[in-house]
């Protein structure tokens, strides 16, 4: 009988999107899949210290939107299903992402938020 828990995992795993886990208790990503290796370049093992540097790389016109989003998001009143943004690339292009946004609370200060 398949395990419905690896099955997911391995799916997670394997989609070409990045999907991640955040706690904003301790404010460290807890998760994240392969697809940040091969999509934006970095190293999963690593993604805490690399956040700084890809928070730096957001287009400057989309931060003040972000920042907003992210406001919301943290207490559970993001309303937007879909969050486009651009990052920059150091020679200047332009990548645009989506991120679906997820917001769970268990308990009163215990939560986590997550997006694909």
């Amino acid at each position: 009988m398949l395990n419905p828990v690896s099955f997911f995992h391995d799916f997670v795993e394997n989609i070409h999107q990045v999907f991640f886990v955040y706690d904003p208790a301790t404010n460290q990503v807890t998760f994240v899949n392969a697809a940040y290796e091969r999509l934006l370049g970095g190293n999963r093992a690593r993604v805490n210290e690399e956040l700084p540097q890809l928070i730096d790389r957001l287009h400057p016109d989309d931060r003040p939107y972000l920042a907003n989003c992210w406001r919301r998001w943290q207490r559970g009143r993001l309303e937007e299903k879909e969050i486009e943004f651009r990052l920059l690339a150091p020679d200047g292009t332009e990548q645009w992402l989506q991120l679906k946004p997820h917001h769970q609370q268990t308990g009163t200060e215990q939560q986590l938020l997550g997006a694909f």
